[in-house]
Formats: C-alpha cells, structure tokens, sequence
C-alpha cells in the first residue's frame, strides 16, 4: 500500500541529503538508498537527494572497466528504486551510469524519479573531467530542472561546481534549489557550494559517499550561502531540512537581491547618460 504523502505547503520543502557509503555492488547500493528512503519519509522528506554514483558505484573508486560492469543488475535495481520511491511516497535524485548503445561510452547521470515511481528526468554530466574524457564517460549537453510541489529544482555534478556559468544559467532558468551530487573529497567544493547558493540566492544541497567524506561532508546551504546543516565527517548520516521561502532570515537573498540581479544583468539595464548630479 503506498504511503500517505507528507502535507504539503505552499511555501515549505522538506528534503533530505544523503551522505550513503557506496561499493561496488548495485544491490547493496539499492539496499542503502532504500533504507534511507525510508527513513526520510518517516521523517516528513519530500526529496531525497544521493551522491553522484550512488545506485552504479562511480568510476575508478568501484568501477575498474564498462567491459565487465553488470548492466542488467543495474536496470533490476534502477526498477526497485522505482518501486521504492512510489512505497514511500517521495522524490529520489541519484547519481548512476546511464548506458549508451555501444561502442559508444556511458553518461555520468543523476536520475530524477518522482514519488510516484516515475522517471522524470535525467540529468547528464555536462563539464567532466580530463580522465572521464579520456577514458570513461560521453559528456551531456543541457542543463536539466525539474518542479516539485512548486519548486524548482536544478541538477548537476560534482567537478560542475567549478563552472560558476553553470549555476547562473540555472539562476536563469528561475530554479529555487540546486542539487549537486559528488564523489569528491576536496574540501574547497563545500566552500563552492556555498557560494554558488550565494551567488544564485538558491538553496544548495550537496551530496557525496561517505566514503568521500574523510575531511569534509555532505551539506546544505540556505540562499544566503550559510550552511543550515552538515553531515557527519567520514560517516552514513542523513540531512534533514525544511526549506522555507516565507522564513524571515531569507527575505533579503530572495525577495531583495535575487529580483535586483536578474534586472541589472539584463543587456542594456543601465544607461551611462542616466544618472546625473542633481541640481
């Protein structure tokens, strides 16, 4: 029987951020991610967002080549979240490889599946890095955005949030929420996650493995580019957050300075001959 879906509200998101530790098995991957699925609706979560890799396991950390990855395991779990996702009543975001027909190599993807147990979206790696070009992944070719409950949301991936454009572009597009799902442990992207929260005046959830999380961990930062909440340094743990758009403390970053940016980076806002010493 499919569970009671949490209240809504109009100005209100409750999400989750997992920070799962990921092996080399899609199964036991599919195991985690549904536990803390679970969790997450017991504990009010509309959305759950995973790491990059989460269901598939990523590159050179759990996969050592595609010629012996297990596909057909990875579409039988890719199902059960499916599954899962409509028993529980939320969203799931997740990063997993996405096959292409040979001899073409995969996507670095994040999946989007509603809380029906729908495929909405897919987002692929746009901006990878040298080694998964030269070896490992097809580089997508769009920004991606999905509405939930009235919120747009944003996604991207890992060595992406050194692209500030990209964060601007979804700013662009009017997203409320970036999520962005790493398997990196370079502690400086925290710092980047806060600020492209700053800059785009978006609520930012960032995701990575536990097994990333030796020196910094998961987080997510409010659209002042403060972070709300923090996982667990080196371990499983499980963010859970309500973002509200009517909450006092974020009135200036989303009623004030996100509206004044987008006019004054609009071709031609200001006109050089305007703005005389009054007599």
């Amino acid at each position: 029987m499919k569970k009671t879906l949490p209240a809504k509200s109009d100005s209100g998101l409750v999400i989750a951020c997992a920070q799962m530790r990921i092996g080399e098995d899609s199964h036991e991957n599919a195991s985690r991610m549904v536990q803390m699925m679970k969790k997450a609706a017991k504990k009010g979560a509309r959305l759950i967002h995973f790491p990059e890799g989460a269901l598939s396991g990523y590159v050179k950390s759990q996969i050592s080549d595609w010629s012996s990855f297990n596909w057909e395991m990875l579409d039988r779990e890719l199902q059960r979240i499916r599954v899962a996702a409509a028993k529980t009543g939320i969203w799931v975001v997740f990063g997993s490889a996405f096959r292409l027909p040979f001899p073409y190599r995969p996507y670095n993807s994040i999946y989007a599946i509603d809380s029906s147990g729908n495929l909405r979206a897919r987002y692929d790696k746009r901006l990878i890095s040298n080694s998964e070009l030269k070896c490992w992944f097809t580089p997508g070719e769009a920004p991606v955005t999905v509405s939930i409950d009235g919120w747009k949301v944003g996604l991207a991936t890992c060595i992406e949030i050194n692209f500030p454009e990209l964060f601007m572009e979804y700013a662009g597009l009017g997203t409320d929420v970036i999520l962005c799902s790493s398997y990196s442990d370079n502690p400086v992207f925290q710092n980047l996650a806060c600020a492209h929260a700053t800059f785009t005046c978006n609520w930012f959830s960032f995701s990575v493995p536990a097994n990333a999380a030796q020196t910094a961990g998961s987080l997510i930062a409010g659209p002042d580019g403060r972070i709300v909440k923090k996982g667990r340094v080196g371990a499983q743990s499980l963010i859970i957050c309500r973002l509200d758009k009517n909450d006092e403390q974020y009135q200036v970053p989303l009623n004030r300075a996100r509206p004044w940016r987008q006019k004054v980076r609009a071709k031609g806002f200001y006109d050089p001959f305007k703005y005389k010493i009054s007599q």
